[in-house]
Formats: C-alpha cells, structure tokens, sequence
C-alpha cells in the first residue's frame, strides 16, 4: 500500500500524463488516503474528468473535489445556455433535448431515447463555458412497459453477451431504475457495465455504486 506522500506523486504524474499544462495549476493534498484536489479550471467537463483521473490511482480512498469552475465574470447565464445549445445541436441524437441556465446550472429538459443518450447530454453540457452544474430533467422514452424481472434478465444477458459475468454484480431494477453494486475486474469493464445497460431498452436511468477489485 503508497504512503500519503507516494499517493500524491503518483497523482500528478498521472495529471500531467493526461492534461500536460493543465495539470499545474491543480494542488493536490493526502491525508491517511483521503484526497483534496483544488485549483481553477475552465470548464465542468474538466473538473469531472480530473477526479475520475484521481480515482484511478491505487491508495485513494476517498476524494473532495475543491476545483473551481472560472468563468472571469464574462459569462452570463444567456451566453451560457447559447453555449450549450451549441454544442447539443453538434449531435442529432440530442436535437430533443432543451436547456435553461439559471445561476450557471444548466437544466436539461427533453425525451430522449434510452439512458445512454441522457448521460450523453449530460457530459455534453458539461463542457460548456460557463457551466458549473447540470441537472437532468430529461425523460427516456417509454418503448412499452418491461417488468423489472425481465429487465433484469434482459441485462443479466446483455452482459454475458459482452463477456462480462454478473456473479459478483449485484442488480436491482424498481420501475426500469437500475442499481449496480459489488465489484468488477477494473475501471473499463466497469464503463463497459454501464454503457451496455443504459441501451437496453425499458432502462430509465443506471446508479452505478459497482467497486473494482482493488477496492475491496
């Protein structure tokens, strides 16, 4: 197991990996596992992804994200939902999706597809300037009532399709709401979990409380 002092080295090697000049503007402290990340960034989609970054590295047990989204005090919340209007509109799978910007919330509005495409929408927001949380008001198109135990079949077989195994997965379903726990082999087949059942129709939305094996 990595001291504090390992953890926060491993940290910022992996940062300036994957962020390059980005990188040295975050601070980074541990104490007994448990991580502050701080600094300013631009947008919420790089705030989010900093602290998936941090996740990845063995030792963290726990993390407070402290960064803070700059906006230089240009952006009202009009240029803001014109910011994100834009970037929805780049994707015709979101061309249903609204937005309204309140206090540099943006609150997405809409019936979309499946789960898939409102996580979509979600992340897409998020890299608006401007932006400093996005709530989802979205609906996921209803295809027809599944029950929850055929959903759940219908998932239990999607993934063995995919060669993940659900022997240490733990599903539940209540009214197409999907929740995860228990533990996959690493962060990819975690994602891949995810991504295969938001597309599984009569999914309303997935809550992924799944852990990989070195959390255990």
């Amino acid at each position: 197991m990595y001291n504090d002092s390992e953890i926060v080295e491993r940290i910022r090697n992996l940062l300036e990996d994957e962020l390059q000049e980005l990188s040295y503007d975050i601070k980074v402290r541990c104490v007994d596992g448990h991580v502050t990340i701080s600094g300013i960034v631009d947008t919420l989609s790089e705030k989010s992804k900093i602290e998936e970054l941090v996740r990845r590295v063995d030792g963290v047990k726990k993390i407070e994200n402290s960064l803070t989204i700059s906006t230089d005090g240009t952006f009202t919340d009009k240029e803001a939902e014109f910011e994100v209007i834009n970037k929805l509109r780049k994707n015709p799978e979101l061309n249903s999706v609204g937005v309204k910007v309140e206090g540099g919330t943006a609150i997405l509005m809409g019936t979309v597809d499946n789960a898939k495409v409102k996580r979509t929408a979600m992340e897409t927001a998020k890299e608006a300037f401007g932006i400093k949380d996005v709530v989802s008001n979205m609906q996921v198109k209803d295809a027809g009532k599944i029950d929850d135990i055929t959903l759940t079949n219908k998932i239990v077989e999607e993934l063995r399709n995919h060669g993940i195994s659900n022997n240490d997965i733990n599903i539940s379903v209540d009214d197409g709401y999907v929740r995860l726990s228990g533990f996959v082999n690493g962060r990819h087949e975690m994602e891949m979990a995810i991504e295969i059942i938001e597309e599984i129709e009569g999914v309303r939305k997935v809550r992924n409380l799944l852990k990989t094996r070195r959390d255990e």
